[in-house]
């Protein structure tokens, strides 16, 4: 049986239910409509005619749903389907824009990592300076506090030379090494008058 047969045998048994709805073991009532003095009851024939005719209206009805509902579906795949396709044109340019962003990014970098390759000589010879002026200054305070004994702000002056003695030239290593002995000398002496 097919769901056309299947729908019109629903509605059709549908249709004579509500026919018959009214006709039980009890006194019928009439409708509003048909209560009509002397008018009689309609007969069984006449209830199948308007169930036929209620049962084909339906079917009628139903057909006409679906096909309205057949042509809405095709209107919403074609919006769909145009949908799609925009939105694949669209991630094709971002696409091809990402591409292009890149390779000009990668052209750029290598012209900088070229640039800064050949400043590097010239920037770590400028670090170098000034890591050697930094490193002589700190040796300067940290004789200063030596000679006055501040031997506290001297140890502050020893752990930052520590961190970079391994960049000091011959002549600051040398140096820096007279002044460890010379806070040395001053942390005894504090040491032996503390235990007088």
């Amino acid at each position: 049986m097919t769901a056309r047969n299947l729908i019109a045998a629903v509605f059709t048994a549908a249709a004579l239910s509500l026919a018959t709805a009214g006709c039980d073991d009890k006194k019928p009532t009439p409708k509003v409509d048909d209560a009509k003095p002397g008018a009689a009851m309609p007969s069984v024939d006449a209830m199948k005619e308007k169930a036929a005719a209620a049962a084909d209206a339906t079917k009628d009805a139903t057909a006409k749903a679906m096909a309205k509902t057949k042509e809405e579906a095709a209107k919403v795949a074609e919006v769909t389907k145009d949908a799609t396709v925009k939105t694949v044109d669209a991630t094709k340019d971002a696409t091809a824009k990402t591409v292009d962003a890149a390779k000009n990014t990668s052209s750029t970098a290598a012209d900088k990592t070229a640039a800064a390759t050949a400043s590097a000589p010239d920037k770590v010879a400028d670090a170098t300076a000034a890591g050697s002026a930094k490193a002589t200054e700190w040796m300067d305070h940290l004789d200063a506090s030596i000679k006055a004994n501040r031997l506290d702000e001297a140890k502050t002056y020893t752990d930052k030379l520590d961190a970079i003695q391994t960049s000091f030239s011959d002549t600051l290593r040398e140096r820096y090494a007279a002044l460890k002995k010379s806070l040395d000398e001053a942390r005894a002496k504090a040491a032996t008058q503390l235990n007088k």
